[in-house]
């Protein structure tokens, strides 16, 4: 399955993230893209023709993709537009709300909720991934 990961990847906390949701999802053979892996720094990039590659690139893996996996360890802007985009475009969206307190979720936006399946814990994330996984299968059979 092709997964974009979309999550922030600026402090250590998002890099250890990161690299579990990554392993997490290898183990399954999936292909994954992830701005990390394809870019560098790009935080702080706000003009130019960089500005519109970085977008653009996105914007078109987002719908090369069969499912965006949002991880959410703050309200990161970047993770919370990807989440938009690739929900006006129909392509199915799992939440993975992370960090201290992931009961939390309960109080984010009505947007997300409303955009995504949202989950709280990596047993949770499992679950929904596989079964999100199945249901996108059945769309190709």
């Amino acid at each position: 399955m092709n997964i974009f990961l979309a999550t922030a990847f600026r402090t250590n906390d998002d890099q250890k993230i990161l690299k579990r949701i990554k392993k997490i999802l290898d183990i399954e053979g999936n292909v994954i893209w992830c701005a990390k892996d394809n870019f560098d720094d790009y935080y702080g990039t706000i003009q130019g023709s960089r500005l519109k590659e970085i977008i653009e690139i996105e914007k078109d893996q987002i719908l090369k993709s069969d499912l965006v996996i949002a991880v959410l360890s703050n309200q990161n802007i970047d993770t919370l537009m990807q989440i938009v985009y690739a929900s006006e475009y129909k392509v199915p969206i799992l939440i993975y709300i992370t960090g201290e307190r992931p009961d939390q979720a309960l109080e984010y936006s009505p947007w997300l909720h409303y955009h995504g399946q949202i989950v709280k814990s990596e047993h949770a994330f499992i679950n929904a991934l596989n079964n999100l996984k199945k249901h996108i299968e059945k769309e190709y059979e």
